[in-house]
């Protein structure tokens, strides 16, 4: 009796080993060089039409503060003003920690990386950042979930009048997708 219990418990654990390492499988392969650590993952794009287009936020749905990092007097204001006029929820504008910041980041706290995605989209900024823990470029944020870091590249730039298309861009089908 004991040992078909034994048998019994081993083939749930078993089986429960599978499920497991079935139900985290991302698709994705890895291949590492040997047992030093390193790992390479590939990914291979089956379907690379689905995007999120800019009809699918509204930038009133979340909270949004510019800090100026680019040591141009008046600049996190002005992008500030330009963002509330294309209808984003705003903060009052504030500085951040540095100044003479020479590259625009996005920030966003956790959940919110499609806001900050689409916000970085529409002001031309070319870097996202998850907010980070310690050491943050702005010491208060109030309740926003994108933090925009001016730098020296948008302070003197005029901010946008419209919202990006609401159009999805047509897709590319000059040639395959790449794996």
């Amino acid at each position: 009796m004991a040992g078909r219990t034994v048998f019994v418990v081993l083939v749930a654990v078993g089986l429960a080993l599978l499920v497991l390492r079935n139900a985290f499988d991302d698709g994705s392969a890895s291949s590492g060089g040997g047992d030093d650590g390193a790992s390479t993952t590939t990914s291979l794009v089956v379907d690379d039409t689905t995007t999120t287009t800019a009809a699918s936020i509204d930038p009133a749905g979340f909270v949004t503060i510019v800090a100026n990092a680019s040591g141009v007097a008046g600049s996190a204001g002005k992008w500030t003003d330009g963002l509330q006029t294309l209808g984003f929820n705003m903060l009052p504008a504030t500085n951040a920690r540095q100044s003479g910041q020479g590259t625009t980041v996005v920030y966003y706290v956790f959940g919110s990386d499609p806001f900050g995605a689409y916000t970085a989209e529409v002001i031309g900024a070319t870097s996202t950042q998850p907010w980070p823990a310690d050491n943050p470029p702005v010491l208060e944020i109030g309740n926003a979930n994108v933090i925009v870091v001016l730098g020296q590249d948008l302070a003197n730039q005029t901010p946008p009048t419209a919202l990006p298309s609401e159009e999805p861009a047509a897709a590319d089908t000059t040639s395959p997708p790449t794996t």
